[in-house]
């Protein structure tokens, strides 16, 4: 059965935060370091948001992930 779109943020944002959570990272310090503000990091964490491209970019590289863990 395929993922909804929703699942996917869902499981996408989860990603995220479990790999902010892993570095100590507080939402307040995840946006100093990417220039995002913390209501959109929450949103992202959260799967309420279908983020811009580089919005996950500024994600992947402040936290040290690749592309395909999500994938």
């Amino acid at each position: 059965m395929q993922m909804t779109n929703e699942e996917f943020l869902t499981n996408v944002g989860m990603e995220f935060k479990v790999a902010r959570v892993r570095k100590d990272l507080t939402r307040p310090q995840l946006a100093k370091l990417t220039g995002l503000s913390i209501d959109c990091i929450g949103d992202v964490e959260n799967g309420k948001v279908d983020a811009h491209i580089l919005t996950y970019k500024r994600l992947f590289d402040a936290l040290g992930m690749k592309v395909e863990t999500l994938l």
